[in-house]
């Protein structure tokens, strides 16, 4: 004896598709609303293997379906970089600025020739000038921001220095008159402080005093005819100075 269950399922929105058609066509002359279940019957358990497998295959194809549908989450948007500033490294770079200058001469006369000729006026002149100046120098510094730096900073200074001088008795020589240019590359020390803004992380801008101080350059000449051979003229001149000087460094 065969028992037969029968089941009435209620019909979804999406009924009318094809598949629930396909299910009726399937089992014979049962309507879309209506499925039969049956177990342990030959033929209809051949149906209901039929429907079982139909309804497996659609949903294995509705899983991906529906897993798109969720939606994709957002892209992922990294932060902007941030510089990394850091004051380590070599420089190269270029300044410029105004200088100016301490360079008081002392003029001696000795000997025992005198000027010749009595009370005669004398005229003395002497030009210094500075061609060149280096220093090599460390500096010592402290970040008040990441981005500005305040420093300290000294070391050897070097400079060509030159010296004209002259004494003459005038008008016309009629005395004393010699003159000498002399030239000589001195030596001292400089020391100064400063404020460097870095721009980029390669790049500097910066303020900076300076004072230097190269010893002096000293003459010795007598009269350019050697007349008076017994008189001479001694000058000695200083050659120190300031600075204040603005520039750009690269940093490598």
């Amino acid at each position: 004896m065969a028992t037969f269950y029968f089941f009435r399922v209620w019909q979804p929105s999406y009924s009318k598709v094809g598949n629930l058609t396909l299910f009726g066509t399937l089992c014979g002359g049962l309507g879309a609303a209506e499925l039969s279940v049956l177990f342990r019957t030959g033929k209809k358990e051949g149906c209901m293997r039929k429907v079982l497998g139909l309804v497996g295959a659609t949903l294995l194809f509705a899983g991906p379906a529906l897993g798109a549908d969720l939606g994709r989450p957002p892209p992922y948007k990294a932060p902007p970089l941030v510089p990394v500033f850091s004051w380590t490294g070599w420089y190269i770079g270029a300044h410029g600025g105004y200088g100016w200058s301490h360079m008081p001469d002392l003029l001696d006369v000795k000997g025992t020739g005198g000027f010749g000729g009595g009370a005669l006026p004398v005229t003395a002149t002497a030009n210094q000038d500075l061609n060149y100046l280096g220093t090599v120098r460390g500096r010592l510094g402290y970040t008040i921001t990441p981005t500005l730096l305040v420093y300290g900073t000294g070391g050897f200074a070097y400079g060509g220095a030159e010296v004209s001088s002259s004494v003459n008795t005038t008008p016309g020589c009629p005395g004393f008159c010699g003159g000498l240019t002399s030239s000589s590359t001195l030596t001292g020390w400089a020391a100064g402080g400063g404020l460097e803004y870095m721009i980029s992380p390669n790049w500097t801008a910066k303020l900076e005093y300076l004072h230097y101080d190269l010893g002096s350059l000293s003459q010795t000449f007598g009269d350019s005819f050697g007349r008076f051979p017994g008189t001479f003229v001694n000058t000695s001149t200083n050659f120190k100075g300031d600075i204040v000087r603005i520039g750009a460094n690269y940093k490598f």
